[in-house]
């Protein structure tokens, strides 16, 4: 079966069996075409993917965690239409992490986890090696969603500040988002080593470049992080990665209202169910802070 044929199968499927308006199957349409082509540019069949894909997928894409839960409801959709129509015996959406209040929840790796991925990049003989370290660091230092890491220009970074400002935030606002020491470090070390390496077209003022010298899509910085994690044997993903450093941040004492600023939250409920909060102190700010 084809690709359209299998997807104009689909939509007979949402519109006559599952009776879904006009609206919701054009969505889960769209959502499926997507991730069919997500599925391709990694040479992975749509009968043999499995439960990483789609955490893969969903968390490539940078969204808020109600866009993800949409396209997390969609994704299983299309999963129980192959179940359904016998394409596929299994159903590896069964085994997504459970969703609390339409939010997706990635796993958060520990301290130790996050230097073993960023010493192997430390090492490593590869020509985007510190390139990539510098993002991912500084995804992690400043909890940064992939859109804002790729977007930053060079004079976002406020080195003597020790900032990096945020200009395409959620609702068109701006931040400013502290920079660890470490993320400093090797950001100046790609700016004077490697940045000029990529810089090919003239007058481009992205801080971080591709190899064409523009701006890095989200897929490549999803995809060199996958390979990297590979290689370390941990399954790292961009919003892990600020997910982790949102939940790092608190477990050290942090000011639950400051964090809401930090990860550029909007409503501070988001903020606690973002970071998945046990600690019952914290948890007590929250609802101190709610009166």
């Amino acid at each position: 079966m084809t690709k359209d044929e299998l997807l104009n199968k689909y939509s007979l499927y949402l519109r006559i069996d599952k009776r879904l308006s006009k609206k919701t199957e054009d969505v889960y349409l769209q959502v499926a075409r997507e991730y069919l082509f997500f599925l391709n540019e990694n040479n992975t069949e749509l009968t043999e993917s499995k439960v990483d894909d789609i955490e893969k997928f969903v968390s490539s894409k940078g969204f808020t965690s109600r866009s993800m839960a949409k396209y997390l409801s969609a994704i299983r959709s299309l999963y129980k239409f192959l179940t359904e129509q016998k394409i596929r015996s299994d159903n590896p959406s069964e085994l997504l992490y459970p969703i609390k209040s339409g939010l997706y929840l990635p796993s958060v790796h520990s301290v130790e986890e996050i230097d073993k991925l960023i010493n192997y990049i430390s090492l490593s003989s590869d020509e985007y090696a510190l390139r990539d370290r510098a993002i991912y660091e500084l995804i992690y230092s400043s909890a940064l969603r992939v859109s804002e890491c790729i977007n930053l220009k060079t004079g976002d970074y406020l080195k003597n500040e020790r900032l990096v400002r945020i200009n395409n935030s959620k609702r068109g606002k701006s931040r400013l988002v502290p920079v660890g020491s470490r993320a400093i470090e090797y950001i100046d070390e790609y700016l004077y080593s490697s940045r000029a390496k990529f810089a090919v077209k003239k007058g481009s003022d992205f801080l971080f470049l591709s190899r064409m010298g523009g701006a890095l899509t989200r897929l490549e910085v999803w995809k060199r992080l996958d390979e990297y994690g590979e290689k370390v044997g941990i399954h790292f993903t961009v919003h892990s990665l600020r997910h982790s450093a949102a939940t790092h941040i608190l477990q050290n004492g942090a000011n639950l209202v400051a964090v809401q600023a930090f990860l550029g939250h909007s409503d501070l409920k988001t903020t606690e169910i973002y970071t998945h909060l046990s600690n019952l102190d914290l948890k007590d700010a929250f609802f101190k802070y709610k009166k």
